[in-house]
């Protein structure tokens, strides 16, 4: 959907009568692939805590490869709790809906196990990106994997300072 200066937040706001804040710069909004996100589902559960070195590794992220993450419509209805027309705004402006019940591309996310279910592929991908930090283990663990993804995190962290 194409949004005034290609900013959902500022479209958001005006829509909502409200002022621009004047330190405001829209950023873009990252995509992430289905396995980008069970491998930062996968670092929150271990790391909850925001860190610096998290923007790098979101930006790598954001170059793996994948299926798109979709949520599955029973699981966005057990989060958004009632139907109701509050949404229409959602499927007017941004040409999406939180009730999508047609078939829809990628793998849909109906639960936790969902997420936790990394592919070989990922973490070759996570090995290939921590020289071999990961698989020590063949069934590396979420403990294992996130604590890989860390080293990554601050691995990029100290290559964009250096």
């Amino acid at each position: 959907a194409d949004f005034p200066g290609n900013s959902v937040v500022s479209d958001f706001l005006q829509v909502c009568g409200l002022p621009l804040a004047g330190d405001f710069s829209p950023r873009v909004n990252v995509g992430l692939s289905l396995p980008a996100v069970q491998l930062l589902y996968i670092y929150r559960l271990r790391f909850p805590q925001a860190a610096s070195e998290d923007k790098a590794l979101l930006a790598r992220l954001s170059e793996l490869p994948g299926e798109r993450f979709r949520m599955h419509p029973q699981l966005l209805e057990k989060i958004l709790i009632e139907r109701d027309d509050s949404y229409d705004w959602l499927e007017k402006r941004a040409g999406i809906s939180p009730y999508d019940d047609g078939v829809v591309d990628g793998v849909q996310v109906a639960s936790e196990q969902d997420l936790l279910r990394v592919s070989v592929s990922t973490l070759q991908w996570l090995e290939d990106q921590t020289g071999g930090l990961i698989l020590a283990n063949e069934q590396p663990g979420p403990d294992e994997i996130a604590i890989a993804l860390k080293a990554l995190a601050t691995t990029l962290q100290g290559q964009s300072k250096g």
